[in-house]
């Protein structure tokens, strides 16, 4: 089969969305499909220690690339997509544009194409105050005409069909882990050490955080934050000054440390000295983050958002995504409470055993045949 993936960014550009289509690129390409990957040429700021994926093993296909605020734009990408011969195309919604040209394409050629919603793209969009208008003209059509929507969560699936009115042939398929990556280092716990990683945007609910560490600091002086990750856009930019000036007023500057973007050994090193991970996202699609963290034998406190419920409900200790204090008694516990980690570690620790990219490939595998099968 000759499958081609679009999608607005791949790595080295750190993000969800991108490790989901490099890993299942990889096991497609595994099982002796020709894969092709259209994206972007924009990436992150350069990876210093040099240990993010490398791309040499894959077709991948960038195209000069340009940005309408924080929404990539290809003029090249219609005659890539048409001069090339596919069966199928899966197409990646996180941003607008590359997923409403290939479903277009994809007309043209009279191929099935697979759209899959990594997250609802309706505030990314550069017309935001018109994002309504937009999500009935484009996004709402590449749903609507798609053969087949592959969602992360059931949670997600179910937006679908209220946010958008599709209920039919939408698949739920979780994003995996590579369990080779994330292979627990020798225990080096530092005591209260707080971990998170993501990227610098409200989305991830840093400011409840660090709202919530004036609390914990009082309780717990030693305590520290670690917070791996970049903002990526000019608007993400502006809120990471608001956060150092918070952290400035509320006098944490000797317990909150920024690591930016690290390599992946670094990132390990950190996971295996923190006590507890911390995700206060206030909305995600699945947030693979938490099965890195269960991976590494790190106990976890998150928001209760319904994502974060279907994959670490019996996992993590969930708090309210819009209550500082909760966070905050939350982490202090899951701190001061040994038997309590030890919980979230052991049911973290088999949670996470299904979440498998060869169990992801395997279901849209499923997925492209069934599409092709009703398309001819």
């Amino acid at each position: 089969m000759i499958i081609g993936h679009v999608t607005a960014y791949f790595p080295p550009f750190i993000g969800g969305m991108e490790q989901c289509v490099y890993n299942l690129a990889k096991e497609q390409q595994k099982e002796g499909h020709e894969v092709f990957i259209f994206t972007s040429d924009i990436s992150d700021p350069p990876d210093p220690e040099g240990l993010r994926q490398t791309n040499s093993d894959l077709n991948v296909v960038p195209l000069k690339t340009y940005k309408i605020r924080e929404t990539p734009f290809s003029l090249v990408l219609i005659p890539c997509l048409l001069k090339h011969k596919l069966d199928i195309l899966h197409l990646h919604i996180s941003f607008p544009y590359f997923p409403e040209i290939g479903a277009l394409i994809s007309k043209i050629k009279r191929i099935p194409y697979v759209a899959h919603v990594h997250l609802d793209p309706d505030y990314r969009t550069p017309f935001y105050p018109f994002y309504w208008l937009y999500l009935r003209l484009s996004t709402h059509m590449v749903l609507k005409f798609s053969d087949a929507v592959i969602v992360p969560t059931k949670s997600y699936k179910e937006l679908l069909g209220v946010k958008y009115g599709k209920k039919n042939n939408v698949f739920v398929v979780p994003n995996g882990i590579d369990f080779n990556a994330f292979t627990t280092l020798p225990s080096s716990k530092i005591e209260n050490t707080i971990l998170h990683v993501g990227r610098i945007n409200p989305q991830k609910g840093l400011d409840l955080l660090i709202t919530a560490m004036k609390k914990v600091v009082e309780d717990l002086p030693d305590s520290k934050l670690e917070i791996v990750g970049n903002p990526r856009f000019p608007s993400e930019e502006k809120f990471m000054k608001s956060l150092h000036k918070m952290i400035g007023s509320y006098g944490l500057n000797d317990h909150i440390f920024f690591r930016g973007n690290v390599s992946h050994k670094t990132l390990l090193k950190l996971f295996s000295e923190a006590t507890v991970f911390v995700a206060p996202s206030r909305f995600e699609s699945l947030g693979v983050v938490l099965l890195e963290a269960m991976a590494l034998e790190v106990p976890i406190v998150a928001s209760n958002i319904p994502e974060f419920r279907e994959i670490a409900g019996d996992v993590a200790l969930l708090v309210d995504a819009y209550d500082s204090d909760e966070l905050a008694n939350a982490v202090i516990n899951m701190l001061t409470d040994d038997e309590l980690r030890k919980k979230s570690t052991r049911k973290g620790i088999e949670k996470v055993k299904k979440y498998t990219w060869k169990r992801a490939h395997e279901q849209v595998f499923s997925i492209y045949k069934r599409c092709l099968k009703k398309f001819n």
